[in-house]
C-alpha cells in the first residue's frame, strides 16, 4: 500500500485510488495557480518532511508535522512559522487548522483548495480501508509531491522556450 518512492520516481499504488486519481485535474489547477516560490517551497517540504503529513491540522507540533500546506508555510519562512517554545506554539498555532485562520494566508484560495484536496482525499482512503493514518498521509503527499514536480518541470521548460524564443536583433543592429 503506498507511493512506493524510490529515488525521484514515485510509484501509484495499484487500488482503492480512483475518487482520488480522479481529483488529478483539480490538483493541477491548484498547483498552477501558485506562486514560483510556494510551488517551490511544497516540493522541498514534501521531499524532506513526507512522514510528517498529518491530515486536518495546518501544524502538528513546535517539531513539526502537519498539512501539506503547512509543511510549506515551514519551508517558506521557518522563522514564521516555527517556534522552539511550546507555549508559544500553542498560543499562536496549535488552534490554527486552516491556512485561513491566518490574514496573510486568507487571501490564497489556492491554499485552501490544497487543504481541502489532502485532507478530502486522505478521509476517502482512510474510509476506503486502505491502511492506517500514517501511510495513508504519506501516499497523499507522494501524490501531491509528483504533480507539484511535474508543475515545476513544467514551468522550468516553458521558462527556457520563452527565453530561447526572444525576438533576435538584426544584423548590424546595435553595432
Amino acid at each position: 500500500m503506498g507511493w512506493a518512492i524510490q529515488g525521484s520516481e514515485i510509484a501509484p499504488p495499484e487500488n482503492g485510488w480512483e475518487a482520488v486519481l480522479g481529483r488529478t485535474p483539480t490538483l493541477r489547477r491548484t498547483l498552477r495557480g501558485l506562486p514560483d516560490t510556494m510551488l517551490r517551497a511544497l516540493v522541498q517540504a514534501l521531499e524532506n518532511h513526507l512522514h510528517e503529513l498529518v491530515p486536518g491540522r495546518l501544524f502538528r507540533d513546535p517539531a513539526g508535522g502537519g498539512c501539506a500546506v503547512g509543511l510549506m508555510l515551514r519551508e517558506l519562512d521557518p522563522e514564521r512559522y516555527e517556534t522552539r517554545s511550546r507555549v508559544r506554539f500553542w498560543l499562536r498555532d496549535r488552534w490554527r487548522r486552516r491556512a485561513q485562520s491566518y490574514p496573510e494566508l486568507a487571501r490564497n484560495p489556492r491554499l485552501r483548495h490544497l487543504e481541502w484536496i489532502f485532507d478530502r482525499s486522505f478521509e476517502e482512503l482512510r474510509v476506503a480501508g486502505l491502511g492506517a493514518r500514517q501511510p495513508v498521509a504519506t501516499a497523499v503527499g507522494g501524490w501531491i509531491l509528483e504533480e507539484a514536480r511535474k508543475e515545476l518541470g513544467w514551468r522550468r521548460a516553458r521558462g527556457s522556450l520563452e527565453q530561447s524564443s526572444a525576438p533576435l536583433e538584426p544584423a548590424g543592429a546595435g553595432a
